[in-house]
């Protein structure tokens, strides 16, 4: 558990008893749902009822009708298509989507997933070449593109058609005068949400959403009947829903009726492919969730670009052959399992890295791990990211250079900031909390001082910032509430699941828990007076330091002995139900604590 928190409570304004009556629903539930940036009550109740009837109109992308148009030409024409998409979650689900509706119109098209090692991100001349000696006419990419300027201009300079669907941010460079002069590629249509010329009402979609506007309209314009299209963007959902939480998009506007639409679907499917992974990633279908999702299927997906090729993901989605699928399933959950062996390798290599040597005292965390797998490097950032609550570069050492992968924390725009060294590097891209780059080794030394260097973060921006909707007391909560708190799903970036506090609460007792006792329960007492009790799944050791911090020795054994002393604690906490041989009872998950 993080020392270096800070608790802020949102408490955003509103008339929550209006609210609670006129949808009624309870005035915590109301004040939840305003803590989510929703206001006003047509937007209420779009987030109370996502539908995706309420999608916007994909035409409102700049260039989707200008793309749709010149695509379906060129299907009616026989000519030859070939998608390059990108090797993660959203770049192989993207592919799916596009393949399946280009192939639903009789389109001539194959797909091609870079290698993450062979290729590196996105387009690249040597992909050109293959498609101008294949006799491909045009490439469509997906979730790539929008920064490839010298290939898209290599394949206008051989005569092929280029249409780019991405979601990623538009490149600029930096004047002397610090303005940012944004630059777009050359090809017949760019479709991507964040051009800046866009005037798409939400741009905060992933690619495989773009994809799915586009192929929405493409099957539209190609005259297939209403029922045939019905079908196909049914099973399409469920790949746009898997890419949005796989991609770590916001679970806002559209997103969230995606998502919540992707997983009921999901729930029902016969779809072989997606049956096949959920089966052999031992989850149920009937039951699967953001978080299964996010942090056990997509892995599973993600595996395969990053150990070998993202081609077998490709391959389980396109191929509806129950035998192959099972086959290819089972392949992605083992790679996935030897991905997990390798991650935790070198995640503590960099912990060791950042905790004793000089590293640790920068703002801006450079992490050289020069023999570890390039493709693990971006979620390596992320855990050291997350344990230090410091933006953090992992780099490593390929037969090319070095590459990394850079995830940041919410006070510090990573692309901005590697904008402003750009000259340091071969090529880079990327969001404001992510990016990826590579480098001479010459350079890396360089890049680390430039970045602390440039680096404006205070204290204040460098403490985790842990945001509460309110503070509840436990006697508050009820079965009924926490059941009410299903009318916020799906959970996910941008739409979290309600946290609370309270405050001055007597440890009665302590007791380690599960197995080999690496948890701890609590039974608490309220000022009020009320017993409760409350389950923590961090480390006893860690709960140990955190009252070293305060008492002496003597006391602290005594806590951890189950003796109560008196001492009080304030905790952060998520309230929860679970059955237990038919009663259902109510959990409160501590989350974090504090000396009250």
């Amino acid at each position: 558990m993080s020392r270096n928190e800070k608790w802020v409570t949102i408490n955003k304004p509103a008339d929550f008893e209006r609210i609670s009556k006129e949808f009624n629903i309870d005035v915590v539930t109301a004040r939840l749902i305003r803590n989510r940036d929703v206001d006003g009550d047509e937007n209420i109740r779009r987030y109370l009822n996502p539908d995706i009837s309420t999608l916007h109109d994909g035409y409102l992308m700049k260039d989707m009708k200008k793309g749709v148009e010149l695509l379906l030409s060129k299907i009616k024409a026989g000519k030859k298509i070939r998608i390059i998409g990108d090797y993660d979650i959203d770049g192989v689900t993207a592919t799916y989507i596009l393949h399946t509706g280009i192939k639903a119109l009789d389109g001539d098209v194959d797909a091609v997933i870079p290698d993450r090692i062979a290729d590196g991100y996105g387009l690249n001349i040597n992909l050109i070449d293959d498609a101008i000696e294949a006799g491909i006419d045009t490439i469509i990419t997906c979730d790539n593109g929008i920064s490839a300027a010298d290939e898209i201009r290599h394949a206008k300079d051989n005569g092929l058609t280029v249409i780019v669907t991405d979601h990623h941010n538009q490149p600029f460079s930096v004047t002397e005068g610090g303005e940012k002069e944004y630059t777009l590629v050359t090809a017949d249509a760019v479709i991507d949400p964040k051009r800046m010329d866009c005037d798409y009402p939400f741009e905060g979609i992933c690619g495989a959403m773009v994809a799915y506007k586009f192929v929405e309209k493409l099957l539209t314009e190609g005259g297939l009947s209403a029922d045939a299209i019905n079908k196909i963007k049914e099973n399409l959902i469920m790949y746009a829903a898997i890419g949005t939480v796989g991609d770590i998009m916001e679970l806002k506007d559209e997103n969230r009726a995606v998502v919540r639409r992707g997983l009921e679907l999901i729930h029902k499917t016969d779809d072989i492919s997606i049956v096949s992974l959920i089966e052999a990633a031992g989850l149920k279908k009937e039951s699967i969730n953001t978080y299964q999702i996010g942090f056990i299927i997509g892995p599973c997906i993600n595996a395969s670009g990053r150990l070998e090729t993202a081609k077998k993901a490709l391959d389980l989605f396109l191929n509806k052959d129950e035998g192959l699928c099972k086959e290819y399933a089972a392949e992605l959950v083992e790679l996935n399992s030897r991905r997990k062996t390798l991650t935790e390798e070198y995640a503590q290599k960099a912990y060791d890295m950042v905790d004793n040597t000089e590293l640790g005292n920068d703002k801006v965390l450079v992490v050289f791990l020069p023999d570890c797998h390039e493709s693990l490097a971006g979620i390596i950032a992320g855990r050291v990211k997350e344990r230090y609550n410091k933006p953090t570069l992992v780099v490593t050492r390929t037969k090319e250079g070095l590459k990394g992968s850079a995830r940041s924390i919410e006070a510090y725009n990573m692309f901005d900031e590697l904008s402003r060294v750009k000259e340091l590097f071969l090529k880079f891209g990327g969001h404001p909390m992510a990016a990826g780059f590579s480098l001479l080794e010459e350079n890396l030394e360089e890049l680390r001082r430039r970045l602390n260097e440039n680096c404006t973060l205070t204290d204040d921006e460098l403490c985790e910032i842990i945001r509460l909707d309110m503070a509840l007391p436990f006697e508050r909560v009820s079965k009924k509430l926490i059941e009410e708190f299903d009318l916020l799903e799906p959970y996910g970036q941008g739409n979290k699941k309600p946290i609370f506090g309270e405050k001055n609460l007597t440890v009665l007792s302590y007791k380690e828990i599960g197995k080999e006792g690496k948890f701890f329960k609590l039974d608490l007492r309220t000022e009020s007076g009320n017993k409760f009790t409350g389950t923590c799944f961090d480390s006893p050791e860690t709960f140990r330091d955190f009252l070293l911090d305060k008492y002496d020795e003597s006391l602290t054994d005594e806590v951890m002995s189950g003796v109560p002393t008196g001492i009080k604690i304030t905790v952060t906490y998520v309230p929860e139900t679970s059955d237990y041989y038919g009663k259902t009872y109510i959990n409160y998950n501590i989350k974090g604590y504090k000396h009250a």
